[in-house]
């Protein structure tokens, strides 16, 4: 689940919740290789994120400063706002999170994931009507990207597995479940079975609490 690619470290929030997903987040987008990143800000990256895979709250908070140092060098640095978020995430400093998903969501407008992440966030705060926009828009976001998607490719069967996981936060548990359930039988996804087969086993709630106590 994780990326490691010299200064793209980054962690996805939960082991279960959006498997596959988050790369898209996390990962070097074509938007960000073709920016420079400043060199300082990559190094302060990197460090933050040796110190964050130790785990030890001290250490992950000395990590959330780098992280706030490599971003007043280079705002827009998106690995590094991806990081912090879920390490602020982990440290259960939920409001500045929210800050920082909202930054995001202004870098890459068309992240359908980053909808997700926004809608499960603000439920937590406890604005669910908010929180059903933000479904909704994320609903809206990955058809436009499963039309625009080839059938036959990965990335594709991925994306369906994320849409299905937003049906349920929609309350349409029996139409993802079914979905599911066509994805992990349909020939030569044999590797994603158990990945379906989790996501099926969860309900709404059930997927709220796996963000809130998933370990990065």
């Amino acid at each position: 689940m994780f990326l490691f690619l010299k200064h793209y470290l980054c962690s996805f929030i939960s082991s279960l919740l959006f498997i596959g997903l988050f790369s898209i987040a996390c990962s070097s987008s074509p938007k960000e290789t073709e920016k420079e990143i400043a060199p300082l800000a990559i190094s302060l990256n990197d460090s933050a994120m040796q110190l964050a895979r130790s785990y030890d709250s001290l250490q992950i908070e000395t990590a959330l400063d780098l992280w706030e140092e490599a971003l007043e060098i280079q705002p827009d640095y998106e690995i590094a706002l991806m990081n912090k978020l879920v390490f602020l995430n982990h440290q259960g400093r939920t409001t500045e999170a929210m800050k920082t998903l909202e930054k995001l969501e202004l870098l890459q407008p068309d992240n359908s994931e980053l909808k997700v992440w926004s809608g499960i966030f603000t439920e937590i705060h406890r604005d669910s009507l908010h929180a059903r926009r933000k479904f909704i828009e994320a609903d809206k976001s990955y058809k436009k990207q499963l039309n625009s998607s080839s059938g036959a490719s990965r990335a594709y069967q991925l994306l369906l597995i994320n849409y299905a996981v937003n049906l349920k936060f929609l309350g349409m548990e029996s139409d993802a479940n079914k979905l599911l359930e066509e994805i992990k039988n349909r020939k030569g996804n044999e590797d994603l079975y158990d990945m379906t087969t989790n996501f099926q086993l969860l309900n709404r709630q059930e997927l709220i609490k796996q963000f809130q106590s998933a370990k990065p």
